[in-house]
């Protein structure tokens, strides 16, 4: 047996043994609260890379995550729906990671892009593994002492990357998928945006009404001299 087919066996063991230890656990609030002012929604398609303990790389071609932008108390912000989505053939068998979101991330000008850090929020997903050395199918809480993160950065006004890094229960090693997108800009605009009649950069930001170049005011982009 070669090293490579070690690893692997390990892998899938440790990985069964730690998801079955961690089934069933409770749900706790999100701990984000919202009171938003306008709304701003697009949707974007592409394919996502994962990466699994650092080694082992699959992709799913075409998956879709829903960003939202917000003001909040005056503060921008934005929610994340990560989609639902499969891995087929993977060391641990053919994969189902469900979808759930991730709420007030931030724009951290470090990173170039909105984040938050997420291990304590208490979000749970649906994990589901089948054909292979083990089979699961139970909901799962992020392991609150591990790097749970996410990462959606823009370009132009529209969504280019979303790196999102976790790593469930007591698995024993992490989890980094890389989306990249395919798809244009806003594509639809809630109410509540369209009502709004400030003005924003392509970041999301507010802007006075002097602003010059590219802005975006009711959910549309324009160009002011």
């Amino acid at each position: 047996m070669t090293t490579r087919q070690i690893l692997t066996l390990f892998l899938a063991t440790f990985f069964s043994l730690a998801l079955t230890a961690q089934d069933a656990m409770p749900t706790a609030s999100d701990g984000v609260t919202q009171s938003a002012d306008n709304r701003r929604q697009t949707t974007a398609t592409g394919p996502v890379t994962v990466v699994i303990g650092g080694i082992y790389t699959y992709t799913n071609n075409s998956v879709a995550y829903t960003v939202s932008t917000y003001t909040d108390g005056g503060v921008e912000k934005m929610d994340v729906d990560v989609p639902e989505f499969t891995l087929d053939k993977t060391v641990v068998g053919n994969l189902t990671l469900g979808a759930y979101t991730v709420k007030g991330l931030l724009y951290d000008s470090g990173r170039q892009g909105f984040y938050r850090d997420y291990s304590k929020d208490g979000i749970t997903f649906h994990f589901k593994c089948e054909g292979s050395v083990m089979n699961i199918d139970g909901d799962y809480e992020f392991n609150s002492e591990k790097p749970n993160n996410i990462l959606v950065q823009l370009a132009d006004g529209k969504v280019t990357t979303i790196v999102n890094t976790f790593q469930m229960g007591a698995m024993p090693f992490g989890i980094v998928s890389t989306f990249t997108n395919t798809t244009s800009g806003i594509q639809n605009v809630t109410s509540a945006a369209t009502a709004d009649t400030k003005t924003y950069n392509l970041q999301g930001q507010p802007v006075g009404k002097d602003a010059k170049g590219l802005v975006i005011q009711r959910g549309r982009k324009m160009l002011r001299r």
